[in-house]
């Protein structure tokens, strides 16, 4: 009896898991995109420490390791977004690194297909300088397999024109492209109009295509995705994020994993799948659903050199778990011996761009209208102690844990005026300035400092010190910010009334 239930154990197990009959879906997908220019998440609250470009990196090697078939498609919206670089806490020299190597690893990631999103198509001067400068350095290893169903014949720009095709035929699947957005329209067909349907219906039909699985990337508004499923010209759409330009990350994203991940439901039960803010997870699809390549951390945890006894019938964990959606990058996924030398490059980049960003600030220092929190413990003792016990008082040292003191992105939240003038330089050239100190919500008060007469003032409008706080308290800094509960933590002297 036993030999007889471990036998239809086995075989109840290879009929989920083994390869469906032909006509099914043989083909196997994972589609990321949406890194909207954050190469690596946010290190500062481990809720939202997901995504990033190393972990794409490992997680793609395992993945191909599993099934060297399985097709990588890359969804658009990597770059960050036009005007990104107007957040004062965000250097722009900085971005401009992040977009490049960005770019670079996405390139090195090798994907099947590629969709240049909006973000990409709204900065095509930037892309096509950068594409320029890949291809001459010998980085690029080709052009990118881009795909654009709804480009306008002979229009767009050059690096557009010269690479993407209006479709790509790969593995038994045909993968079509469609980015909208108003903006482009010199260049891009909308699906709402006579000539973007007349094209669609005419690249659908193609016979070449006959018998394909037809795949749709998209990047767009909601209008023009309802418009493309109602022309019911493809099996399966894949959605980049449609959260607006200046959405974060955030941890929602992972905890309703069925919300966040479903961008509309369509007929048949189908739904429409897209992309995480921040590269945070990998959408599967086809085969890949129904198996995932494990890290060696998550193979040898829950104590699997114990005997298991024999599994019951049909095994609870299989028969009840749906099939997954996506793999969200964690700690995990981390892998420090993918692309070494490559983010080893990327690291020195961002020092040599904060070491040119220092030399030009360190004149400003002569004339600082900065105190510093010593300057305030004479007279307002009872604060100064108050601040002293919070983590405020060490929040450079989370970097140089870290290694991101010399992140221009990170620093800005870490210590005092890293955006102003007069405000932090350097480790080594203010120290003064290091950490969130008293004058990061009371503003400037050097002159208060030296003439304690002057009636400082606030520097809040309206002493709305929450307006502060969330400058860099948001998703993916600090997900669960509550602005009553941390303000308990900090509050002191006459801002209690």
């Amino acid at each position: 009896m036993r030999l007889l239930r471990q036998s239809i154990w086995w075989i109840w197990l290879l009929a989920v898991l083994w390869p469906p009959a032909a006509g099914a879906q043989e083909y196997s997908w994972l589609a990321y995109g949406d890194f909207r220019g954050q190469f690596e998440p946010c290190g500062c609250d481990p809720r939202t420490d997901l995504g990033g470009v190393q972990r794409l990196a490992g997680f793609a090697l395992r993945e191909r390791a599993l099934n060297p078939e399985v097709l990588f498609f890359d969804l658009g919206n990597n770059i960050a977004p036009p005007k990104a670089n107007s957040n004062s806490n965000a250097d722009a020299a900085t971005q401009g690194i992040k977009d490049r190597f960005l770019l670079e690893a996405l390139i090195r990631i090798n994907p099947a297909v590629v969709l240049p999103g909006r973000y990409e198509l709204l900065r095509s001067r930037w892309m096509g300088d950068a594409w320029t400068r890949l291809k001459a350095a010998a980085n690029a290893g080709g052009p990118l397999p881009y795909v654009l169903s709804n480009l306008k014949e002979g229009l767009g720009p050059q690096w557009l024109k010269e690479s993407a095709k209006p479709f790509i035929k790969i593995k038994g699947v045909a993968v079509f492209g469609f980015t909208w957005d108003p903006a482009l329209a010199s260049f891009l067909l909308p699906a709402t109009s006579p000539a973007g349907i007349r094209r669609l219906k005419i690249l659908g039909g193609n016979p070449e295509l006959a018998g394909l699985y037809k795949i749709l990337l998209f990047n767009g508004p909601d209008p023009q995705l309802k418009a493309l499923i109602k022309l019911s010209l493809f099996d399966e759409v894949i959605s980049s994020n449609r959260a607006s330009d200046t959405a974060k990350p955030d941890q929602p994203d992972r905890a309703n994993e069925g919300r966040s991940i479903v961008r509309l439901t369509i007929p048949r039960g189908a739904m429409v799948l897209q992309s995480q803010l921040g590269g945070q997870g990998v959408l599967r699809g086809g085969a890949a659903r129904r198996s995932e390549a494990k890290s060696l951390e998550a193979i040898f945890s829950k104590g699997s050199s114990q005997t298991s006894p024999l599994p019951s019938f049909p095994p609870p964990a299989l028969a009840l778990a749906p099939l997954k959606n996506v793999s969200w990058l964690e700690r995990d996924s981390l892998n420090p011996e993918v692309w070494s030398a490559f983010f080893f490059a990327y690291e020195s980049a961002l020092k040599d761009s904060f070491d040119v960003r220092a030399k030009i600030r360190l004149a400003d220092l002569v004339n600082t209208p900065f105190a510093g929190s010593q300057a305030c413990k004479g007279c307002h003792a009872k604060a100064y102690d108050v601040w002293a016990a919070s983590k405020h008082s060490n929040a450079f040292k989370d970097l140089i844990d870290k290694g991101k003191q010399h992140d221009a992105e990170c620093v800005g939240c870490h210590v005092l005026g890293g955006s102003e003038k007069g405000g932090f330089v350097s480790q080594e050239a203010s120290p003064q300035f290091m950490n969130v100190q008293c004058e990061n919500c009371h503003g400037p008060r050097k002159e208060h400092a030296t003439n304690p007469t002057a009636k400082p003032r606030w520097k809040p409008a309206g002493n709305d010190f929450a307006k502060i706080c969330t400058g860099c308290h948001h998703p993916p800094h600090s997900p669960e910010f509550d602005f009553k509960a941390y303000w308990g933590k900090i509050i002191h002297g006459h801002m209690k009334d």
